[in-house]
């Protein structure tokens, strides 16, 4: 439910954006810059970390807002980039406070229940680091290419219009990649810099650790080869 709807909302807007004059597109600027900040906001208030990522994806969704409505190839190939690598994060993020939620029953969703799990289980404290350092936007994954190519063509749109509403929105949207730092790096905080008070050990299957590592891969893989996904998408989205 966290990605499916964006991937459709993808298809839907890139196809009636680039019909709608200047001052709805602004209005679209203005709708991912609300999104932004309700998303942001909601989530710096949660102990709940499955909540904080549902308050958050309202966030991420108004960053691929923000690309379509820069009306540019680049735009709408760093919107479709962002969403490939946003689903792998977001998927790993779930699949792994899942696990402990499954582990811990009604309290796995809370931020106590997540205390030196890393250190308990040094793959899953990897692990929860890539999928939280790509939502954020941070090298070496994914999520950064995505960030990079979505404020690359933010910034292409405001040199060819120099719309006012475009440059703050660029300023915007590096604030909020600022803020979005607190509360995506406090579960691998709390993962290895807080004691558990449970001496449980805490382990893997043998299918959990494939399907997990199997989410992870691509997240890593396209910071290094992130061409080769974005020449792939602009073949598709000629």
């Amino acid at each position: 439910m966290s990605v499916a709807p964006k991937a459709v909302g993808v298809l839907i807007i890139t196809r009636l954006i680039a019909l709608l004059p200047d001052f709805q597109q602004n209005i679209i600027v203005f709708i991912s810059i609300l999104s932004i900040t309700i998303g942001n906001f909601s989530a710096l208030r949660q102990v709940n970390v499955k909540r904080m990522l549902a308050y958050s994806s309202i966030a991420q969704a108004g960053f691929i807002v923000a690309s379509i409505a820069c009306v540019s190839n680049l735009g709408v190939q760093s919107a479709y980039f962002y969403l490939f690598g946003y689903i792998f994060s977001n998927m790993l993020a779930f699949f792994l406070i899942d696990i402990v939620q499954n582990k811990s029953n009604s309290t796995g969703y809370l931020l106590d229940s997540y205390k030196g799990l890393g250190t308990k289980n040094p793959l899953w404290g990897i692990l929860i680091i890539i999928s939280m350092v790509s939502l954020v936007g941070l090298p070496p994954t994914v999520g950064f290419s995505g960030k990079l190519f979505i404020f690359s063509a933010i910034w292409e749109a405001y040199q060819i219009n120099h719309n006012p509403l475009i440059l703050f929105l660029f300023i915007f949207g590096l604030f909020n990649t600022v803020i979005s730092l607190y509360y995506y790096l406090r579960l691998p905080f709390f993962a290895f810099f807080r004691k558990s008070t449970e001496n449980e050990e805490f382990i893997f299957s043998k299918k959990q650790i494939i399907f997990s590592i199997a989410l992870a891969l691509p997240v890593l893989f396209y910071f290094f080869k992130a061409d080769l996904l974005m020449n792939w998408i602009g073949e598709i989205v000629k």
